[in-house]
């Protein structure tokens, strides 16, 4: 059987990304081929190697990725691929409900019999733009795809028609590899190390594509809040990379921080920083649930989100929802819960269902179904 990844944005390291090769890793490939198709490019050389190490293929169509602009360009370079490979299922994955649905669209008239959408983000507000897309996608909707699949019950309303996610909407779990998560004091020490601070310098992070998004700019207001309460030992990692870093570098830098935020770039090793902060924060504006939300509770770290990231991702009491606009209480729950490490969060992740081997479990029976 033959399978299809379509991805609606670059292949990097972003939330999406994790979830489909945390797959790829775990899932029963033996009667199984997994290939890749992005509409733009691919700038991780761990998946590339991975996806050829499991015996697939990635196709890059080297499209400009703009954001906001219509998606109809990527219908023409998936339909090629499509009739020259002939696969049995689609999975498409994406935050666009115009990328899931037009990729529905090239997949029904090449012949697809096994069309799976899988939306990975809520929509930020409800507003007139995202009503009229929705209804627009919903003709795609009720037509061509034969399955549907979200990260969490929001992600899918916030893509699908109400009937839809009703009677048809499968919630995937973003399951994880909870061996890599377990927290670890020599992993801790080490990567401390690495990054020149002592063991006793409260390092905050944030694992996130540098996008409106992510919010990375109320973390800066958070150290500001924190600097009045006279905390100096302090220091922020962002790990990621995107289009506002230059901006965010400008910004840190007029705000007197530049010493204190560590632009660490991109990782592969996430689980191994994750173990040296003291407080993860995810300031998000809207997520279809935060993996790296998951990963964090994994380590046992407390974990600082926006009150607009689905309540789902609360698997364990690690987890706190705090408005955005009042970087004061943030701060105030980061002085609160500095030092806190809750070991049991591994297997109460697990009985909520988020390992990764029951995910993988799950996205298989979509295949084969």
């Amino acid at each position: 059987m033959k399978v299809l990844e379509v991805f609606g944005e670059p292949i990097a390291s972003g939330g999406q990304e994790a979830f489909a090769f945390n797959v790829l890793r775990h899932i029963d490939r033996r009667d199984l081929t997994i290939d890749f198709f992005t509409p733009y490019s691919c700038t991780n050389g761990t998946y590339r190697q991975l996806i050829s190490d499991c015996g697939g293929k990635l196709f890059c169509a080297g499209l400009p990725f703009a954001p906001g602009s219509s998606r109809g360009n990527i219908i023409r370079p998936l339909t090629e691929v499509l009739k020259k490979e002939r696969y049995d299922a689609v999975h498409i994955h994406s935050g666009s409900t115009t990328v899931l649905a037009y990729a529905s669209l090239a997949a029904h008239r090449c012949g697809v019999k096994n069309i799976i959408v899988h939306s990975h983000v809520a929509a930020p507000r409800e507003s007139w733009k995202h009503r009229l897309i929705k209804a627009w996608g919903a003709c795609f909707f009720r037509r061509y795809p034969t399955q549907f699949c979200a990260c969490s019950l929001a992600a899918g309303e916030s893509k699908f028609p109400d009937d839809i996610v009703r009677t048809r909407l499968r919630v995937i779990n973003n399951g994880i590899d909870l061996s890599r998560f377990a927290f670890n004091h020599e992993k801790r020490a080490e990567i401390r190390r690495i990054l020149n601070i002592s063991r006793h310098t409260l390092l905050l992070g944030h694992v996130g594509r540098f996008s409106e998004q992510k919010n990375h700019r109320f973390d800066l207001e958070i150290l500001e809040e924190l600097k009045k309460k006279s905390v100096t030992d302090i220091r922020l990692l962002w790990i990621g990379e995107g289009e506002l870093e230059d901006e965010l570098r400008r910004l840190a830098a007029e705000k007197g921080l530049q010493d204190v935020v560590i632009f660490q770039g991109v990782v592969m090793n996430v689980e191994d920083f994750l173990q040296a902060m003291d407080v993860f924060l995810l300031p998000s504006l809207f997520e279809g649930l935060g993996i790296v939300g998951v990963e964090a509770q994994a380590v046992g770290l407390p974990v600082l989100v926006s009150d607009r990231i689905p309540q789902d991702l609360k698997l364990t009491e690690s987890v706190r929802f705090l408005p955005l606009g009042n970087a004061e209480l943030w701060s105030d729950e980061i002085l609160r819960h500095r030092g806190e490490r809750h070991s049991e969060n591994p297997v109460l992740i697990r009985e909520k269902g988020y390992d990764i081997s029951q995910t993988a479990a799950e996205v298989r029976a979509l295949y084969v179904s």
